[in-house]
């Protein structure tokens, strides 16, 4: 191969085969017969080792070959081996800085990247380049401006052997510095009133280092309110040479701002509150539109926007310290002031509170006593007007029935009240009396040495009182009693029988005022009745009903009997009867009991079917007798049968006289006599 390749570093390994020239050298020789003599090649690519600038002899692979023959056929089957010489040469870069402005005073750091680069293959990168400036640091003069930004040693992605660096300047300018005003509040400018804003509040920033500038005249701002930053017109004010030279800086692009901050008010006066009535809380209603302001200024207005204010404590009273706190300014120039406290006194008066009723009082019920005294009871009393909370009772009180008669529902007035308990000294009684309701119940009387009468048998227990004495009254009151109703405790025969006074009629103007409760006792005799008459007014007959008699005749309550004539007969059926005689007009039925007597029953008819009649007297009987079965056992018997048979079951007696008529059937031993 005669020639060479070359090429610029493009970041490949590839190389173009172009104009080289090939011939067959010595060692080129054909087999047998074949002809060589008009060989020619083409194609063929070279690949390098690797892609950086430098001197290479690599080896041509794929080349083609024609033109080789035998007999005038074409012959295949050779290959060619050839090499050359290559050259790979830098590229060319060109880093260039990025040009920069800054302020005089301040320093400019570079980052490494402010730059462009042109001319990178492949994939080749540059991420970082030094940057430098005289005019960087910030005392580099306005006047001299503008510097050089000169880049140097880049850094990234690649190799700096595979190109040409070339590299361009960029340019710093150094503009004049901008003055920056700014107030603080340092009590260095309190609102006054005013929108001007001498020199002497600002302080400088955005100056060089260390140097120092003068400041010097007046501005404004837009209104005299208080504000924070408030943008200044310059007006007069004018920067002097310092430390630093004025020269070097400008107001032009810079701000200026001054923060106005509130005055003080140092005190509220003129705050009053309204008197009121007790409520049970500290709660103070404020009146401020006569408030005073110490610190106002000019004809500035303020008020009172927001205060609350509190007794110092809840209960009534006169001239009480109100504090008041929360006071917060109103008013159009509010804004532009502050309070150095929020607090105040004032005074005012706390009424006592009225209570309208007393409720829930109570009287007790009593006996009556003869008096209107009631005893009150407060412990459940209600006070119409009290506070939620309290505490409050009746501290005094008296009690009085309208009168002193006993009656129910009765109206005890209430007087005298007077508040009691912690809260007491808060509250005034609209009035000091009230009502209440309570019974007065009859007092009991009873009868003392109370005398019942002797009494001759009447078959009731009914007794006749005859004296006695009241007791339990109240003296002076008129009062005494009638018709008394009292009883034997049975109606039989006896002495010193119990008499018990059940009922009474209270008398006297006094007398609705007593109850007798009917425990009064005493003692009588009953004696034996002489004599009992029948008069069967019962209409059935029967000896026991009571109804049939004046008296009835059971027991040894009666001597006598007599029974007048009528029609039918009369039926025994008690038991225990004892008489000394017995006259009977009608007939007499035994049928069953006991009739003892003891001198003579007298009889116009007689039956019996059962019972026992005895004694020591005689037995007559006139008209008719039938004796089915009981027994007569008497001293002496008497029978006169006045038509037909008679009946026997046991008759007894030391004598029995039978007349008249026949006997019919006879019980065996029906007769028992001594004659």
């Amino acid at each position: 191969v005669s020639g060479a390749l070359a090429k610029v570093y493009d970041g490949s390994t590839s190389v173009g085969v172009t104009g080289l020239t090939y011939s067959c050298d010595s060692l080129c020789g054909g087999y047998g017969s074949d002809n060589l003599s008009s060989v020619t090649f083409s194609g063929g690519s070279v690949t390098l080792p690797n892609s950086g600038v430098g001197t290479y002899s690599e080896s041509i692979s794929g080349l083609s070959i024609t033109g080789i023959t035998n007999a005038s056929v074409p012959v295949y089957g050779y290959t060619a081996v050839a090499s050359v010489p290559i050259t790979v040469s830098p590229a060319t870069l060109t880093i260039t800085a990025n040009s920069a402005i800054k302020i005089y005073g301040n320093t400019l750091n570079f980052t490494g990247t402010e730059f462009t680069a042109a001319g990178l293959a492949g994939s080749d990168s540059i991420s970082q380049v030094s940057l430098s400036s005289a005019g960087a640091g910030p005392t580099a003069a306005v006047s001299t401006t503008p510097y050089a930004i000169v880049p140097s040693n880049p850094s990234g992605s690649f190799s700096a052997g595979n190109y040409s660096i070339n590299y361009v300047n960029g340019q710093l300018t150094v503009n004049p510095a901008r003055l920056v005003a700014s107030i603080g509040l340092n009590g260095t400018r309190v609102y006054d009133g005013t929108n001007v804003v001498n020199a002497g509040i600002f302080t400088l920033s955005g100056l060089v280092g260390t140097e120092t500038l003068n400041l010097s005249g007046v501005g404004t701002v837009a209104d005299k309110n208080v504000g924070a930053n408030k943008p200044v017109s310059l007006g007069s004010l004018t920067l002097l040479d310092g430390s630093g030279l004025a020269s070097n800086y400008t107001f032009s692009g810079g701000t200026a701002y001054a923060t106005i901050t509130p005055a003080t008010i140092t005190g509220i006066t003129g705050l009053t509150v309204a008197n009121r009535v007790y409520n049970g809380t500290t709660n103070a209603t404020l009146i401020t539109n006569g408030a005073n302001f110490a610190g106002i200024l000019g004809s500035d207005v303020l008020s009172v926007a927001s205060g609350i204010g509190a007794f110092t404590d809840k209960n009534a009273g006169t001239g009480k310290t109100v504090n008041v706190t929360g006071l917060s300014l109103g008013g159009a120039d509010a804004g532009n002031y502050t309070l150095s406290s929020t607090s105040a006194t004032a005074k005012a008066d706390i009424n006592r509170a009225t209570i309208s009723a007393v409720t829930g009082i109570s009287a007790a019920s009593k006996t009556y006593d003869g008096t209107t005294a009631a005893q009150l009871s407060t412990a459940t009393a209600g006070f119409v007007g009290e506070v939620a909370g309290d505490s409050l009772s009746v501290a005094t009180s008296s009690g009085a029935f309208t009168d002193k008669n006993a009656g129910t529902g009765k109206t005890v007035n209430v007087a005298g009240l007077s508040l009691g308990g912690a809260d007491a000294g808060n509250y005034t009684l609209s009035s000091t009396s009230a009502t209440a309701k309570a019974d007065i119940t009859k007092k009991s009387v009873a009868v003392d040495a109370l005398v019942a009468s002797p009494k001759i048998y009447d078959g009731g227990t009914s007794a006749t009182i005859k004296g006695g004495t009241l007791s339990g009254t109240i003296a002076g009151d008129d009062i005494n009693y009638a018709s008394p109703v009292a009883s034997f405790s049975t109606k039989d025969v006896g002495t010193a029988k119990e008499v018990q006074l059940s009922s009474l009629t209270l008398t006297g103007s006094d007398a609705g005022n007593y109850l007798y409760t009917g425990s009064a006792k005493s003692t009588a005799d009953i004696t034996v009745r002489p004599s009992s008459t029948w008069s069967g007014k019962a209409g059935n007959n029967n000896w026991s009903d009571p109804l049939n008699w004046d008296a009835l005749p059971d027991g040894s309550n009666v001597l006598a009997v007599t029974i007048g004539a009528g029609t039918g007969s009369v039926a025994f059926d008690l038991a225990g009867v004892s008489l000394q005689t017995l006259d009977s007009a009608q007939t007499l039925s035994i049928n069953g009991g006991s009739l003892a007597v003891s001198a003579a029953l007298t009889t116009s008819g007689y039956s019996q079917s059962s019972g026992v009649v005895n004694g020591a007297g005689s037995f007559t009987s006139s008209g008719n007798f039938n004796q089915s079965g009981g027994s007569i056992n008497m001293g002496s018997i008497a029978i006169t049968q006045n038509t037909g048979a008679m009946t026997i079951a046991n008759l007894k007696a030391a004598t029995v006289n039978l007349t008249g008529g026949s006997i019919g059937a006879t019980a065996a031993g029906g007769i028992e006599s001594a004659k």
